[in-house]
């Protein structure tokens, strides 16, 4: 988890705080690897298409293309930059999908995030792996649920 201090400056604002701060990406290593990597992974748009399905069985929501967009390319960025598939993908989950269901109101809604979560780490696709951060915001989502 990352914790913020703050900066002491008039109109720095707040920072995260530099024993917490993930590492910088490298530009020079995205472009390098930039005309290598033209197409999302299978395995990830198959991984996108299953999640769209689970969104919208338990939360009546839709993950559409242009975020599956976004997902697979912010995913090629961060492996060009010596990052991991796999946390590329969950950061995105915590990102771009976690947010949208915050704003759901159903009356089962507790029991569809256990769900869904349970459904997340069966599908994901990083065999040895898992979504932690995905399920610690899932987990925080459903005690204020």
């Amino acid at each position: 988890m990352i914790h913020f201090y703050d900066s002491g400056h008039p109109g720095q604002g707040v920072l995260p705080h530099p024993t917490e701060a993930l590492p910088p990406l490298s530009f020079e290593g995205f472009t390098a690897q930039a005309p290598k990597v033209t197409t999302p992974d299978a395995t990830v748009v198959g991984f996108l298409s299953d999640l769209n399905k689970e969104l919208m069985d338990h939360f009546a929501l839709s993950l559409t293309y242009r975020p599956r967009f976004q997902i697979a390319k912010f995913m090629q960025a961060y492996v060009s930059a010596a990052g991991k598939p796999s946390e590329a993908l969950d950061l995105q989950i915590v990102s771009k999908v976690i947010p949208k269901i915050r704003y759901s109101h159903r009356g089962d809604f507790g029991e569809s995030l256990t769900q869904f979560s349970k459904q997340l780490e069966q599908m994901w696709p990083f065999e040895g792996q898992e979504p932690i951060h995905s399920k610690r915001v899932l987990e925080l989502l459903k005690a204020q649920a």
